[in-house]
């Protein structure tokens, strides 16, 4: 799932985007800008997907419409 990394922590699974901060700044700002915009509308689709698919409860953090 680039630039997405999926983690397990017991029985919390994480979405994260790893960057080094000078990237900030960087001639990749732009691209990391909507990587980070990106990832709120990547975690939505995921977390929809495990609940359907293996019937994952959604985290109390999730976005519940």
């Amino acid at each position: 799932m680039k630039p997405y990394q999926l983690g397990i922590d017991g029985n919390r699974i994480y979405l994260s985007y790893r960057l080094h901060i000078s990237d900030i700044s960087s001639d990749y700002r732009d691209e990391i800008k909507q990587n980070i915009t990106r990832l709120a509308l990547k975690a939505d689709e995921q977390d929809n997907f495990l609940a359907e698919t293996y019937g994952c409860e959604f985290s109390e953090y999730a976005k519940l419409i």
